[in-house]
């Protein structure tokens, strides 16, 4: 059963409580994910501030401390941290849940059987060990996770770990997951992802196109299995109380936030500042918010190109820093591509949240990004890997106050209509609560 064309708006459940959990409430959901909070998952952090503000009891489990971000470095998520619970961490931390895998395989020898033959099968399938150790994870969180619906966020580990938590459960507790970009179609075969999503009351993502993957998968290797229910259910992004000023803006500022991976496409993004230089534009600036593996060659390609004045790599800065930036900012530039091992971006809330605060946006018809820059519209696509076409679409951007205006305001009432926090928080609970 698929219901990929429904947003989070049609879902909402008006009159949500709005005053918390009570204290010592048996949670709706518990959350599994790899790590909490994670700087660069503020949209989780959103989406489950969201969930308890609005009266929703859930508790968050984080399987592996190595990624967490540091206290204070994500401010936003300090309400929620006294909801955080952790098996056991470190490289030992399977063989310290020994006794739970031992328990559960006493009280309940034949759902233990099944879960183990799945993880056994689907480690071996997948040539990827910790599918097998999730087991471990899945049986210390069976005895111990308080809530009778499990909910991972990415359809990879975490996914894993709550299926087989469920599978280890005693009868009644379900699971679902949210499924982004990376966790859909790297790093596991589409058989796994349709064995997963098989074994969930339902699944979630954040854009059309990222749901087709998950259809898609389970079209080619769910033949005869009952049916799942699918929906979308869009990342919120917050808005500013009102639109910057446009006089606000510094003329000829491009920002990017995004990490320095391939598939952001920064190199493209770079080339087509040093078309613009090139071309007798010396007003032209460019900020890239953000780190990642190829920083190096980004700060190489600067150089060469002679940009050390008009580009700046900021590297990661605080949510603040960025929101300031984007006030700044006359344009703001994401050339997403396709990676040469098949990653790319979903539909990044990175873009949203500039579209969020007006700031006229240039993307690339990847994945999901069409779904909410529409050309000429709410922005500008122009293809993947192409700097003449980039340095076009900056060009006429920062030469038409008007345009820049025009798309920035449609892009911020895009945004408020189906991007809204509250409104997929209330969907998430609706489908949470017909759980139980």
């Amino acid at each position: 059963m698929s219901r990929s064309g429904k947003h989070a708006s049609a879902g909402a459940a008006p009159g949500m409580p709005g005053a918390g959990p009570q204290p010592g409430e048996r949670p709706v959901v518990s959350y599994v994910l790899r790590s909490f909070p994670k700087l660069s998952e503020t949209f989780v952090v959103r989406e489950l501030l969201a969930l308890h503000e609005a009266g929703v009891p859930l508790e968050i489990w984080s399987l592996m401390d190595d990624e967490e971000a540091a206290p204070g470095e994500v401010p936003a998520a300090a309400p929620l941290l006294p909801l955080v619970r952790r098996p056991p961490q470190g490289p030992l931390g399977p063989v310290r849940m020994a006794p739970s895998v031992c328990a559960v395989a006493l009280r309940r020898p034949g759902a233990a059987f099944r879960a183990a033959r799945f993880a056994l099968r689907w480690a071996m399938a997948e040539r990827d060990p910790r599918h097998l150790a999730a087991f471990a994870y899945a049986a210390y969180l069976a005895r111990r996770v308080r809530a009778p619906h499990v909910h991972a966020h990415f359809a990879n580990l975490p996914a894993t770990v709550a299926v087989l938590t469920a599978m280890l459960s005693a009868p009644g507790r379900s699971t679902s997951y949210t499924g982004h970009a990376r966790d859909l179609w790297v790093g596991q075969s589409a058989a796994f992802l349709a064995a997963k999503t098989r074994a969930c009351a339902f699944a979630v993502s954040h854009s059309r196109y990222t749901l087709g993957v998950i259809e898609q998968a389970l079209a080619e290797y769910g033949a005869g299995a009952a049916p799942t229910a699918l929906y979308v259910v869009t990342n919120g992004v917050d808005r500013p109380a009102e639109l910057p000023p446009p006089e606000g803006r510094e003329r000829g500022l491009v920002v990017a936030t995004a990490r320095m991976v391939e598939k952001k496409g920064l190199d493209t993004l770079v080339a087509a500042v040093g078309e613009l230089v090139a071309a007798g534009r010396t007003d032209v600036r460019l900020e890239l918010i953000g780190d990642g593996p190829l920083r190096p060659a980004i700060e190489a390609q600067v150089g060469e190109l002679g940009l050390g004045a008009h580009v700046v790599l900021r590297g990661s800065q605080p949510a603040p820093e960025v929101r300031a930036t984007l006030r700044r900012a006359s344009v703001f530039a994401l050339p997403a591509r396709a990676a040469r091992d098949g990653d790319t971006d979903g539909l990044p809330v990175a873009l949203l949240e500039a579209m969020a605060k007006a700031v006229p946006v240039v993307a690339t018809p990847i994945a999901g990004l069409p779904e909410a820059v529409v050309d000429g519209e709410t922005g500008l696509l122009v293809p993947p890997d192409d700097p003449a076409a980039l340095a076009a679409a900056l060009a006429r951007l920062l030469d038409d106050d008007a345009l820049r205006e025009r798309l920035g305001i449609a892009g911020a009432g895009l945004v408020a209509e189906r991007f809204d926090p509250a409104r997929s928080a209330a969907t998430l609970a609706e489908h949470f609560r017909a759980q139980r």
